[in-house]
């Protein structure tokens, strides 16, 4: 579903009420929408070949689940704080942080259910056409992207957070050739965020130290094809199922054996874009036969894993 589709939608609802929906309000009416509310980022599709751009809000407990994305993305985030998962390392993200999150790299942020104040960032999407309209001006534009976190604020740098707000007041606005303006004004972003990482001290920030919960992570991705149960995880790091499963709800919300469906899953949508065999991908990715996958990625995305790959012309 588009973005667009998603607000219109909500407005609509809003409209009817009169009012400004609840955070209660909003979840309940994504429930009623042709797709599993739990999947809205994973389903997220962009409104333009090349740039989209927005501002996001959430309170705490918004139920934002672990997603990767076929484009890139940025995210600045403008007010409150909260740990961010990138991959299998996680970030302490604050007012000033700039997350850059290329396309297939897993990432959800690790919100508290009752936040003090709410996660605020303007939000930029590119895709990969953008990236080859841009190269002939910058040939190593996005040769080697990584994942990570810029800290901009009390820098050089912070300056940044006016072009991520032009972007979404001209997005916002629509004005005649806005679009134009939002892929400047991202080659900007983007110039800015390569001259700072050249910098003797580049301002990243590190990754919080491993906890149990980073450690596990970690163990999944390195044992993805491998039968992984709460058992073997318990064994391998000694300690009770019951601590496990309980971290993971305490973290991410959900159980462990759910968490590890969606790294599974994730994993495969980025062997079906790179053109794998699709019976190769099931079992590189930790399931025992090719129709449990197939079920699996159907309920979870609402297409067969050969629709996805011909939605993402391959």
């Amino acid at each position: 579903m588009k973005l667009s589709e998603l607000r219109r939608m909500l407005q609509e609802a809003a409209a009817i009420k009169g009012r400004e929906l609840t955070a209660s309000e909003v979840q309940a009416q994504l429930k009623t929408a042709p797709f599993r509310y739990i999947n809205i980022y994973q389903e997220g599709e962009m409104n333009s070949r090349f740039v989209d751009t927005h501002e996001s809000v959430s309170q705490g407990g918004d139920g934002v689940q672990l997603h990767s994305h076929t484009f890139y993305e940025m995210i600045y985030c403008t007010g409150g704080s909260t740990q961010y998962l990138l991959g299998t390392q996680r970030y302490h993200v604050r007012h000033g942080d700039i997350v850059f999150i290329p396309p297939g790299v897993s990432h959800r942020p690790l919100l508290a259910e009752n936040m003090a104040d709410p996660y605020s960032r303007c939000i930029v999407w590119f895709s990969q056409e953008y990236v080859e309209m841009i190269r002939p001006m910058w040939p190593d534009l996005m040769k080697k992207p990584q994942c990570g976190v810029l800290r901009t604020a009390n820098t050089r740098w912070e300056s940044v957070a006016k072009l991520f707000a032009f972007g979404c007041r001209e997005a916002e606005r629509s004005a005649p050739g806005w679009q134009a303006v939002v892929c400047a004004s991202t080659l900007e972003i983007l110039v800015s965020i390569a001259r700072a990482l050249e910098c003797i001290e580049p301002p990243m920030s590190p990754a919080e130290v491993p906890d149990l919960f980073d450690r596990l992570n970690l163990f999944i991705e390195q044992h993805l094809s491998e039968d992984i149960s709460l058992e073997s995880a318990a064994r391998a790091f000694f300690v009770s199922k019951s601590t496990i499963d309980q971290l993971f709800r305490k973290k991410l919300g959900i159980s462990f054996y759910r968490h590890l469906t969606q790294c599974r899953l994730i994993a495969a949508k980025e062997r079906i874009l790179e053109g794998e065999a699709l019976g190769k991908i099931s079992a590189e990715v930790g399931f025992s036969d090719y129709s449990t996958f197939y079920r699996t990625f159907r309920r979870e995305y609402g297409v067969a894993p050969s629709d996805f790959r011909e939605l993402n012309h391959l």
